[in-house]
């Protein structure tokens, strides 16, 4: 008796198993005729192509399904490789969907036959490639990126494979070269890049071939040059490292490479102006002592006979005044003479000194008071003028107290000597500028000419077109100061409108300029 249990356990549910695995696979299957109608298609190709099954079994053929393409391809090849070996794998080709969208599809193609080896029916598997088809898209596209990047950077690279053979050579590295791209590839690295030692010429080891022997990256040694397929001699630099794949192994190597020959020979010109400049620095040095050295040994040898002629115009202004009469005024003029002499040794000496002497700082001090004992240095000055000078409350500043009253004092005098018609008024003024104070000595004098502010610091010069007495040192003194405290010196000012100097003091002590 036969147990309908068993029977139904075994083959009921199963049969229905297997039907769902059929429509529900997660490719889609077509069976037809010989001739090419669709006889069964399952329930996962139906709902890709948007169709019915009565809709694909009631005439339709499987080339219906495919692009123009596809049809031509199954109507002259797919039919007789079938006919030929019974199956075709992996046939790309593209299903047009009854929207008329296009679904990119993998199909592999079986042929059933009878005992008699006659063709019976036409079995398709299909495989929705459009994700795989869009992954093989982003990676031509990221090939081709980075080919494009390859070939347009600044650098040459070339790659090889694990024997060192040219794989890849980018536009940069063929012209270095003097190799064809086409012509490269496919040779060893040491036949397309030759590089010598530039002091000798000695070959030296590609560092391709190195890093390919010990698997790690390499760098080119300095002052290594590149000799080209024509001759050319190139100085390169640059560094080599081998290419793994994702396990580790190494698959070749890649080196990237530039051409420094302008760098190297800007080098040379800066090493050589620099040693210039050392030399000019040196001779510079020696030019400013010998300054000084010559101007202690003219104040000296000049304040001698000056002090003489002090002394003796003193002589016969005290013994002889009352009968000189009109000589008095010569007397006087042979004072004012000799005291404006004394004066510009005075100055040379100050200049030479500021030229040649360090700066040193030993605390900050307060600019109030450096500016208090300048005035009080210039009253006799400023009670002839009548000038007003004025000041806001100055900062401590790191510089020493001798140069910030010479600096005021130079400013100041200037000031009064260059004064228009008009009273002399001079404002002096302070403010933070990061690390240092920014101060201004602005006066209401016959003013400068663009033209003439950078002469102004230059020594012995004095304002063009004025007929004024001075040594035209004043200015190029405090230049010299306030460079030795890391500062600057300018002025602003036009013709007839007055002048404004401005210059920079350290706020806190530091290692000054020498």
């Amino acid at each position: 008796m036969k147990d309908e249990s068993t029977n139904e356990g075994r083959s009921g549910p199963w049969e229905e198993s297997v039907e769902e695995l059929y429509e529900f696979a997660p490719c889609g299957y077509v069976t037809t005729s010989i001739d090419g109608r669709i006889i069964k298609v399952n329930r996962t190709l139906l709902d890709w192509l948007g169709y019915t099954s009565d809709e694909l079994t009631a005439g339709k053929r499987f080339s219906d399904l495919l692009s123009v393409g596809g049809k031509i391809f199954y109507d002259t090849h797919l039919n007789l490789l079938l006919r030929m070996q019974r199956t075709v794998d992996e046939i790309a080709l593209d299903l047009i969907c009854k929207s008329g969208e296009a679904i990119p599809a993998l199909i592999n193609s079986r042929q059933k036959r009878d005992s008699n080896d006659e063709p019976l029916l036409n079995r398709f598997t299909i495989y929705n490639a459009t994700e795989r088809r869009m992954y093989e898209r982003q990676l031509l596209a990221a090939r081709d990126l980075f080919q494009t990047t390859l070939s347009s950077i600044a650098d040459g690279v070339i790659a090889t494979d694990p024997a060192g053979i040219v794989s890849f050579i980018n536009p940069v590295a063929a012209a270095l070269s003097g190799w064809r791209e086409e012509t490269a590839v496919g040779h060893l690295i040491e036949d397309v890049l030759i590089l010598v030692r530039e002091d000798t010429g000695e070959k030296i080891e590609n560092p391709i071939t190195h890093a390919l022997r010990t698997e790690q990256a390499v760098g080119l040694e300095n002052h290594t040059v590149l000799i080209a397929k024509d001759g050319r001699q190139i100085v390169v630099d640059d560094s080599a490292s081998p290419i793994r794949d994702e396990n580790g192994t190494v698959t070749g190597a890649v080196l990237v490479f530039r051409d420094v020959s302008d760098r190297r020979r800007t080098q040379i010109a800066l090493d050589q102006a620099r040693d210039e400049l050392i030399k000019t620095a040196s001779e510079l040095k020696r030019s400013n002592e010998d300054l000084s050295q010559f101007a202690h040994i003219a104040s000296h040898d000049l304040r001698s006979p000056l002090n003489t002629v002090s002394t003796l115009t003193e002589l016969i202004e005290r013994k002889y005044g009352d009968k000189l009469g009109d000589g008095n005024k010569l007397l006087g003029h042979i004072g004012d003479a000799n005291r404006r002499m004394s004066k510009l040794i005075e100055d040379l000496l100050l200049y030479a000194t500021a030229a040649t002497q360090g700066a040193t700082v030993v605390e900050t001090i307060d600019a109030n008071l450096q500016l208090e004992s300048a005035i009080d240095n210039l009253q006799a000055a400023i009670a002839d003028s009548g000038a007003a000078i004025t000041h806001e409350d100055l900062p401590a500043v790191a510089i020493d107290g001798t140069s910030l009253v010479q600096i005021f004092q130079n400013l100041i005098g200037n000031a009064i000597r260059y004064r228009s018609a008009e009273t002399p008024r001079i404002h002096i003024t302070a403010r933070p500028m990061d690390e240092a104070w920014l101060f201004s000595c602005r006066d209401n004098g016959i003013g400068i000419a663009p033209s003439y502010h950078a002469q102004v610091f230059e020594p012995f010069k004095r304002l063009h077109g004025a007929e004024i007495p001075g040594s035209g040192i004043g200015l190029a003194v405090c230049k010299k100061i306030i460079q030795r405290y890391g500062g600057k010196i300018w002025v602003e000012s036009f013709k007839d409108e007055g002048a404004t100097f401005y210059f920079t003091i350290p706020a806190r002590c530091s290692t000054p300029a020498a």
